[in-house]
C-alpha cells in the first residue's frame, strides 16, 4: 500500500479466510467452504496497528490532502456474480474508530454480504485510502486529487476457490456484432445460445455467448463502485439469468430434469444459484423445475436473490442526493 508522492510504503495488511491467510498483495486458494467461511482484514499486527494508523495520516497529509476528506475503504468483487460491494468504510479524521479487523463477509449479524455468495470463481479484495468526497472547487490545487474515490493507496488480495469458473463474461455489442447477428440497433443485450445448456461437460462460454453494449459496458467499469454502476452490474445478471431460465423453458420438453440430472451445467448453475447456497438436492431440482414449468417466476426469483430492487433504491437516492 503507497501513498502518492510520498516515502510512505506499508505492507502491512493481510486477508484471513477461514483458517487461510493472504498477504497484502497476494492470493490463496480455498478448497471447501468458500461461500460459508468468515472473512476478515487486519491492517496490521495488535502492537503495530496505532503506529500503522499514524503512518497512514502522516502519509495523506504529506500529499497536501485534508485528513477530513479521506477515508479508508474496502471493496469487494466477484467476477462470478458481476458484482462489487463497500464492505468497509470510515474517515481517517477519526483514527480511533478505525477497526482493527473488520469483518467483511457479513453485512449485518447472521446476514452474509451477496458477493460472498458465489460458489466458485472467488474474489478480489481491494483495500484503499481514498477521497470520501470531492474537495471543494476553492480548495482544489493543481496536480492535487480532488474527485471522490481517487484512492491514494491501494493493496489488494485474490481468493481464489478450486472450482474457479465465471458463469458468464459480457462480449462487447457494438454496430459490427449488431449486423452479424442480425439484431436492431437498439439492442442492449443479446444471449445467443450454440450448445447444451443442460450438459454437465460443456463450457459455460461456449454453450453461451452474453453480448452486452460496447457503450454499456465501458459506463459500468467507469462507475463499478458507484450506486448506478453497482445496480447496472446486478440487472446485467439478472438478464443473463432470465435469458438461460427461458431457453431452459423452451428447449427442455417432457418430464423436467432433477439436480443430478444437470450437475454442473449452466442451467445446473443457475438453478444453484436460485435456490441458496444450502439449498438441499431436492430444493434445487425443485428449483428446475420451475424455471422449466413457470419461467416468469423464476426469473422474479432471481430478481430477489439479486438484489435488485434494494440496488435500485439505493441508485435512485444517490441520484438524488
Amino acid at each position: 500500500m503507497r501513498i502518492t508522492g510520498s516515502t510512505v510504503c506499508l505492507r502491512k495488511p493481510c486477508c484471513t479466510w477461514g483458517g487461510q491467510r493472504c498477504e497484502s498483495g497476494g492470493s490463496v486458494a480455498v478448497a471447501e467452504g468458500f461461500e460459508h467461511s468468515s472473512v476478515e482484514l487486519r491492517w496490521a499486527r495488535d502492537q503495530h496497528f496505532a503506529d500503522f494508523v499514524q503512518r497512514l495520516r502522516e502519509g495523506v497529509v504529506g500529499t497536501g490532502v485534508r485528513l477530513v476528506d479521506t477515508c479508508v475503504l474496502v471493496t469487494v468483487r466477484s467476477r462470478y456474480l458481476k458484482t462489487c460491494e463497500v464492505a468497509y468504510c470510515h474517515s481517517l479524521e477519526d483514527p480511533s474508530g478505525i477497526s482493527e479487523t473488520p469483518r467483511l463477509d457479513e453485512r449485518a449479524p447472521d446476514e452474509r454480504r451477496p458477493v460472498f455468495c458465489a460458489s466458485s470463481n472467488g474474489v478480489t479484495i481491494d483495500a484503499y485510502v481514498a477521497l470520501a468526497k470531492n474537495v471543494s472547487k476553492r480548495q482544489r490545487v493543481p496536480l492535487r486529487p480532488w474527485r471522490a474515490g481517487t484512492w491514494l493507496a491501494h493493496t489488494r488480495f485474490r481468493v481464489r476457490c478450486r472450482n474457479d469458473a465465471e458463469l458468464f463474461r459480457p462480449q462487447p455489442l457494438g454496430d459490427t456484432e449488431r449486423e452479424n447477428l442480425k439484431l436492431p440497433n437498439g439492442t442492449v443485450t443479446f444471449a445467443e445460445f450454440d450448445g447444451d445448456i443442460t450438459d454437465p461437460e460443456a463450457n459455460n462460454h461456449d454453450v453461451c455467448t452474453f453480448w452486452v453494449d460496447r457503450e454499456l459496458l465501458e459506463t459500468i467499469d467507469a462507475q463499478r463502485r458507484a450506486s448506478a454502476g453497482e445496480f447496472l452490474q446486478r440487472w446485467l445478471f439478472a438478464e443473463f439469468v432470465s435469458a438461460v431460465v427461458l431457453e431452459f423453458s423452451i428447449v427442455e420438453g417432457g418430464e423436467s430434469p432433477t439436480s443430478d440430472d444437470v450437475g454442473d451445467s449452466l442451467i445446473g448453475k443457475v438453478a444453484g444459484l436460485l435456490a441458496g447456497r444450502r439449498a438441499s438436492e431436492e430444493h434445487r431440482s425443485e428449483l428446475l423445475r420451475i424455471c422449466q414449468e413457470k419461467p416468469h417466476m423464476a426469473i422474479a426469483i432471481a430478481q430477489d436473490v439479486l438484489g435488485l430492487r434494494a440496488s435500485v433504491g439505493k441508485s435512485m437516492r444517490a441520484s438524488q442526493g
